[in-house]
């Protein structure tokens, strides 16, 4: 392993471990709603994560659906967006057309 090999290492193990600090006790939660990913259909998002707390259709305005308090992500909804809001963590699952999901935003409070 080269020197600028072993420095990429070490920066991408602080980077890991400062997320970790700053989702805290939170974390598995966390890593819960980042195991959506792009591609995944509704049922299979429900019965990784359970029913969403918000559902949206088609044409709602980010200002709509943004939670007050929470980060959030403002794109258009294409076709529906489910709301996971956790202890701490949100998740905003976007889905297409086709009934995929097509993007997923996580944040906190």
């Amino acid at each position: 392993m080269n020197l600028a090999h072993a420095g990429c290492v070490v920066v991408l193990l602080a980077l890991s471990s400062s997320c970790r600090l700053a989702e805290g006790p939170f974390h598995e939660q966390y890593a819960k709603f980042r195991s959506v990913s792009v591609g995944m259909t509704e049922k299979q998002v429900r019965e990784k994560l359970g029913e969403p707390t918000f559902v949206h259709q088609k044409g709602v305005r980010p200002d709509t659906y943004c939670v007050p308090g929470w980060a959030c992500e403002r794109r258009e909804v294409q076709h529906r967006l489910l709301i996971y809001r956790g202890v701490e963590p949100i998740a905003y699952v976007f889905f297409n057309s086709n009934g995929s999901v097509e993007h997923v935003f996580v944040g906190g409070s």
